[in-house]
């Protein structure tokens, strides 16, 4: 095993799909906006186990999290890179417009998150609610302790 299976594992993936996103552009004969059709652009959807380094060290073994992402490539010949961005609430609505046919295949095929991280994920929804600044190395235990006492204050 080499160190990125030991740091990143995925668990399911969709396949690549082409980007439905659209920008605007000056059109310079004419100077005015266009929308154009973004090409070249490849986007799937992944649900990975990751190593979780700040609760590994705290407990002596390693611990995974598991955690979806949108991954983002070029279509060009010899073009290997690949961009991931770790999906949140905030940003997943602009990934699902962006690569809709790719979320489509992920949502219905993906298996179901299991029950510790669907727990922390509405701990954090509940942080976030609040207005509470999470600092990613937060344990779920010291989340929880925040979260209880922020909401006694509300």
């Amino acid at each position: 095993m080499n160190d990125t299976e030991k740091i990143t594992k995925e668990l399911y993936a969709s396949k690549f799909y082409p980007s439905a996103g659209k920008f605007i552009v000056l059109n310079p004969s004419t100077l005015k906006e266009e929308e154009v059709s973004e090409k070249g652009v490849l986007g799937r959807f992944v649900r990975v186990r990751q190593l979780n380094s700040f609760k590994s060290r705290e407990t002596g073994k390693p611990v995974y999290d598991e955690v979806d992402v949108c991954q983002i490539k070029v279509d060009n010949p010899g073009a290997t890179d690949i961009v991931a961005h770790r999906i949140n609430k905030e940003n997943l609505a602009a990934f699902m417009n962006r690569f809709p046919k790719a979320y489509k295949e992920f949502a219905a095929n993906a298996p179901a998150k299991d029950k510790k991280t669907l727990e922390r994920e509405a701990l954090i929804t509940r942080a976030l609610a609040l207005n509470i600044d999470l600092p990613e190395t937060l344990s779920d235990a010291d989340l929880e302790k925040v979260v209880a006492e922020k909401e006694r204050q509300n």
